[in-house]
């Protein structure tokens, strides 16, 4: 079934839904294992947690990121071990460590969090092996540290477990990953060269090897006409060469890369309709079904067209950049118009593109909007106006249309 045709049915049921093509996750997964072959991928679970896209990857034999203890309950439906299931989150309370060490990895956030831990092991009386996620003193652009919330700024992590007993707890492992959405391959290898240095300084300070290494993320999607693709040939050619020296003395030692858009980014397409087209003083609106409630990426990046450059550093997963999205009538017309496409919720800012030249639009015509995979439905404010959640729809590689339940 061409997808075309099923966007069309589908949107004779539906007034808005997400539609999942699997064959771009399989795709994208495919491409990883070739030129990453030896590297452990965990999928970023925040990212899309439809329980479609989850098993889709998990069969194919990837771990989990999760940064919460409902997205640890949600991956192990899909059978994974524990030792496939990286914890790391800022901020984990005891409830969530003691619900949590038996169930997954642990990655330690701050010091303090390193100190929970230890407490619990002693009340429980064993050791409890964790990961550590690092703030280095480097970033993609240059070797400078940056504060953060995320991870232990590095020379206090040196200086901390320098001293460290790992008689209750023992790092066994490490993350350092700053960054989601990067497009040049140079600075992801620069980066991740970096990150191996660190981990060799790591285990000079903890006396023992690592179990594991997580490279953190980087590796992004182009959102514009004017992105260019990630060398991944490149990148992978050099990553591998990499990991094959580290390992001279680490045989057994895990590389893990953390992605999360790389792999569902293109996979998603939002499907909505006009519902309405007005003209105010000479302007023309078009008025489409839930947007800000539906898709709202859209709206937040046109909110950023307005503001100042530097104002839109760091906003992600809400903004990557502006234009990150294209808009097009599955059947368009000849003639073109300048409108203002608005969505149809009690706020006035639910813009997603404003005095755009489009192909002429009547009321009933249904409109797509690319790169609806990732940071989509689970960053959108449905609750908004009690207008009702929309459909996620997931197309299998077999030609299956999966339809949840709203």
């Amino acid at each position: 079934m061409e997808t075309k045709y099923l966007m069309e049915r589908l949107a004779t049921k539906y007034e808005s839904f997400y539609l999942y093509d699997e064959q771009s996750i399989i795709t994208q997964i495919n491409t990883l294992k070739k030129k990453f072959p030896s590297v452990d991928f965990l999928y970023s679970v925040k990212c899309n947690s439809n329980e479609n896209i989850l098993s889709s990857i998990f069969k194919n034999n990837f771990g989990a990121g999760v940064s919460s203890l409902a997205e640890i309950q949600a991956v192990k439906k899909y059978g994974l071990h524990p030792e496939k299931i990286f914890y790391s989150a800022p901020g984990k309370s005891m409830k969530d460590l003691q619900a949590s060490y038996q169930q997954a990895v642990i990655i330690a956030d701050s010091i303090s969090e390193i100190e929970r831990i230890k407490y619990l092991a002693k009340v429980l009386n064993e050791q409890i092996r964790i990961g550590i996620k690092i703030n280095p003193n480097f970033t993609y652009e240059n070797d400078g540290g940056v504060p953060s919330k995320f991870g232990i700024d590095e020379d206090d992590a040196v200086r901390y477990l320098a001293t460290l007993d790992e008689l209750y707890v023992k790092v066994v492992g490490m993350q350092a990953n700053i960054k989601s959405q990067e497009l040049d391959c140079s600075k992801i290898n620069r980066y991740y060269k970096k990150v191996f240095q660190l981990a060799e300084k790591i285990e000079l300070t903890i006396g023992h090897k690592l179990d594991f290494l997580n490279l953190g993320s980087g590796i992004g999607i182009p959102c514009s006409p004017d992105d260019r693709d990630v060398n991944v040939s490149w990148l992978g050619t050099e990553v591998e060469e990499r990991i094959t020296n580290f390992k001279i003395n680490r045989p057994k030692i895990k590389i893990m890369i953390m992605l999360g858009r790389f792999i569902v980014g293109k996979s998603g397409t939002y499907i909505t309709h006009v519902i309405d087209k007005k003209t105010s003083h000479g302007k023309t609106y078009v008025i489409l079904q839930n947007i800000v409630n539906g898709f709202f990426k859209p709206v937040f990046s046109e909110w950023m067209k307005k503001s100042e450059p530097q104002n839109r550093i760091d906003m992600e997963p809400f903004f990557t950049k502006v234009n990150s999205f294209e808009i097009h009538p599955l059947k368009p017309q000849n003639e073109n118009e300048t409108v203002t496409l608005v969505g149809n919720s009690c706020m006035p800012n639910d813009v997603i593109a404003e005095d755009i030249d489009m192909p002429k639009l009547r009321i009933g015509d249904v409109i797509t909007i690319s790169n609806a995979g990732s940071y989509s439905s689970v960053l959108t404010p449905m609750q908004f106006s009690s207008m009702g959640k929309v459909q996620e729809i997931f197309f299998t590689v077999d030609g299956e249309v999966r339809e949840n339940p709203s």
